[in-house]
């Protein structure tokens, strides 16, 4: 029988912080995969694969906090240019 990829690893915790505009950071137990640095952990009733990129998780509950603060300043940020944006705009009729 064939075991999953992965399933021989230790696991170590990492934080996701893909989601840290919508869920949050996730802390999970994740196993590290022969592809380029990936990392694969199981959802919560263990039904779901997922696998992370190295730009989407962190090792240190601290980076992982900075890097979502960063996200959500950044979002301020093209949010505040969206609204002068609109603020600028007028409208206009144009006839076809």
């Amino acid at each position: 029988m064939k075991t999953k990829a992965g399933a021989d690893q230790p696991t170590k915790t990492i934080y996701v912080t893909k989601y840290a505009l919508t869920r949050g950071v996730l802390k999970v137990e994740a196993r590290t995969t022969s592809i380029g640095g990936l990392m694969a952990y199981r959802s919560a009733d263990g039904m779901l694969t997922t696998y992370v990129h190295p730009k989407d998780y962190e090792v240190l509950e601290t980076a992982a906090m900075i890097k979502g603060r960063r996200m959500i300043e950044s979002k301020i940020r093209s949010l505040k240019r969206q609204i002068e944006k609109l603020d600028t705009m007028a409208v206009r009729i144009t006839e076809l």
